[in-house]
């Protein structure tokens, strides 16, 4: 930036990507400005001018402002930042423009006698964000997987405690007091809470794990289920159920007391198909038709892998008379290609909630689940070759007697 494009700003003044600081800004004050810059669209701070656009220059050695202003932006900025910093000659008088591009790492905030602030531009003004733009911050995060997003309308004490203690007391092996005595720390660690400013809030994990009806705050959770008596898609469903509730079931003295979704899905598939003979050896074996460790794993591995940030529609568990297909919005990462799927490969799009699912034994953290799981026992069966799909929105798993 040189003395044009100040002069050129100074005749503008201030607006949403342009602020002016007196010399005598204090660093929590430049803190907040640099913060909201980067939480939006970037923009230019010119330090040494008043707001009514007058230059007052700062006083001493630039470089010497320039480092504490460096200073400013590894101690309050979080995460830390190094801006273009100029010192350009006005009227005679020193002003530094501190150039901020559209923050990479968002949300960015401050931390105030402990509290954690978010701050976003509007208009003129620098405010505190609130809890729903943090949540947008966060979703919008190029780097930060969506199931840690925040859900700031979910207080943590909204979440199923007994689900909560069982997973630390039981899965976790911690005491009932070591739990108790840091609950909510606990849930931070987890990544199932996040904290806004003072407040213990669940994060999209910690919805989708342990609330009684996540759909009533997450628009994407869920399942819907339905039952065809041929081979298409037609409105004479002979069953059709929405599923809506936790991933984690509830146990008490190793007996389910409430299944999960995971297997409320697949006890609606089980209600809906047939069970089929056959010799082993000598013995006749009765099981369902189709495997139900496959649609365990296919099921599974839709709900934990899907992406949440996609709305307007829920996974979809569709029984057909030759078939059974398993919908997941979204499509594959980029990181991956239908073949890598199939040989074993795989891609933690929720890291949070592929976390939880492998501690409850629901997947096995060796990336061989499509390959054991829902190849090999298919085939074992004498059934064709599962069929997997990418259409550009979504994920299908196609299983075929």
């Amino acid at each position: 930036m040189n003395a044009d494009d100040v002069h050129a700003l100074l005749r503008k003044g201030e607006n949403s990507r342009v602020e002016f600081k007196s010399d005598a800004v204090s660093n929590e004050e430049l803190a907040i400005a640099m913060v909201s810059f980067l939480n939006g669209q970037g923009g230019t701070i010119l330090l040494g001018v008043e707001d009514d656009a007058a230059v007052s220059g700062i006083s001493g050695s630039s470089d010497k402002r320039m480092n504490a202003i460096y200073q400013v932006c590894q101690n309050r900025v979080k995460p830390p930042i190094i801006p273009e910093i100029n010192a350009i000659d006005i009227q005679g008088k020193t002003v530094l423009a501190i150039s901020l591009e559209k923050g990479v790492q968002k949300p960015y905030y401050i931390v105030k006698n402990e509290k954690t602030l978010y701050y976003i531009r509007s208009g003129t003004t620098c405010r505190l964000a609130t809890p729903d733009q943090i949540a947008i911050l966060y979703a919008n995060h190029p780097a930060v997987h969506y199931d840690v997003s925040p859900a700031p309308e979910v207080d943590l004490d909204y979440l199923d405690e007994r689900r909560i203690r069982q997973y630390f007391t039981e899965i976790k092996h911690l005491t009932e007091k070591q739990y108790l005595d840091r609950r909510i720390p606990l849930c931070i660690a987890s990544r199932i809470a996040s904290t806004i400013e003072d407040r213990a809030v669940a994060t999209l994990a910690g919805v989708l794990l342990f609330l009684r009806e996540p759909s009533q705050f997450v628009a994407s959770a869920g399942v819907r289920c339905a039952v065809f008596k041929g081979a298409q898609k037609d409105y004479a469903m002979t069953d059709h159920k929405f599923l809506d509730g936790p991933l984690t079931p509830y146990s008490s003295g190793g007996v389910n007391v409430e299944y999960g979704l995971i297997e409320d899905a697949i006890r609606f598939v089980e209600s809906n198909i047939r069970t089929v003979g056959y010799m082993k050896g000598i013995r006749r074996i009765s099981e369902p038709e189709y495997p139900i460790e496959t649609l365990r794993e296919a099921i599974t591995n839709a709900l934990v892998h899907r992406d949440y940030a996609l709305l307007g529609g829920q996974v979809q568990v569709l029984i057909f008379s030759d078939r059974i297909e398993i919908r997941s919005p979204g499509r594959l990462p980029n990181t991956l290609t239908l073949e890598m799927v199939q040989t074993g490969a795989s891609f933690a799009r929720n890291p949070v909630l592929m976390k939880f699912v492998e501690n409850y034994g629901y997947v096995e953290h060796l990336g061989l689940g499509v390959p054991e799981k829902i190849i090999k026992p298919m085939l074992d069966r004498g059934y064709p070759h599962p069929e997997f799909i990418d259409n550009g929105y979504e994920f299908v798993v196609v299983l075929r007697k």
